[in-house]
């Protein structure tokens, strides 16, 4: 039994769809549907269908806001859940960069809800 799977694609749907499929034997496993711009819970909403014992208890469908995200966690969850694969060998997280609290580049990020209140700011 091959342990990959293969995401494709799918030419001339719109909404713009993916799916992924086991190698071994095209089993549909899950698609990737983008979502309408007026949707506020993600650009991408993630779905599985026809394994054993994945369900809503799974968190799905699940919502993504950037795509190259919703490829990296759902194969992932999907290598994991289907082949029994060890963590360490799935694809590596994205990267997050420190910062240190107060730096320019926080001080510069126009008013978000993290930004320290001054002592002249109501509450």
């Amino acid at each position: 039994m091959s342990k990959a799977l293969q995401w494709y694609r799918v030419k001339g749907e719109n909404p713009t769809l993916y799916e992924c499929r086991r190698v071994d034997t095209d089993e549909l496993i899950a698609w990737l549907v983008e979502r309408p711009h007026y949707c506020d819970r993600g650009k991408w909403q993630a779905n599985v269908g026809g394994i054993k014992d994945i369900d809503w208890q799974d968190g799905f469908p699940r919502y993504y806001m950037y795509l190259h995200n919703a490829f990296a966690e759902m194969d992932a969850f999907l290598k994991w859940r289907l082949f029994k694969l060890p963590p360490e060998r799935l694809a590596a997280p994205v990267p997050v960069k420190d910062r240190a609290p107060g730096s320019e580049e926080r001080k510069a990020d126009n008013g978000s809800m993290f930004r320290p209140r001054s002592k002249d700011q109501p509450s």
